[in-house]
């Protein structure tokens, strides 16, 4: 996940932390790609949303804490100040500020979790 150094064992989580996201494996992408390519016929012209998981960012570092036995250094980054800066950004021109503040604006916001995956994706990947 971005904003989390493994190495350093720190995370640096846009919004409170609380905020739910999805999230999705490499593993998963597969399986629902290879799903989506075999039924054409059900997936043409249709969006198909994906995601392996719904979570918190706290609850992210809380699995990895416990994964590598040690706590992580947390920092918290209020939504309202980044996307503050991102606007900012966008009115001086500097699209780099806007952008490195605009993408971690919608995990501190919740806006990258998946209301409800669509009944399509859900039908046709296989559960083992």
């Amino acid at each position: 996940m971005a904003g989390i150094d493994f190495k350093a064992r720190q995370a640096n989580i846009p919004g409170t932390g609380k905020e739910l996201i999805s999230v999705t494996s490499r593993e998963d992408i597969g399986r629902f790609v290879a799903a989506i390519l075999k039924h054409p016929d059900v997936t043409k012209n249709t969006v198909v949303r994906i995601a392996g998981d719904t979570v918190t960012a706290n609850a992210l570092v809380e699995a990895y804490e416990k994964q590598l036995g040690t706590k992580f250094d947390v920092n918290y980054r209020p939504a309202d100040e980044i996307d503050r800066v991102a606007q900012e950004g966008l009115k001086t021109g500097d699209l780099a500020a806007y952008f490195k503040n605009r993408i971690p604006l919608f995990t501190g916001t919740g806006r990258i979790q998946l209301d409800r995956p669509t009944e399509v994706s859900m039908s046709l990947i296989p559960t083992s």
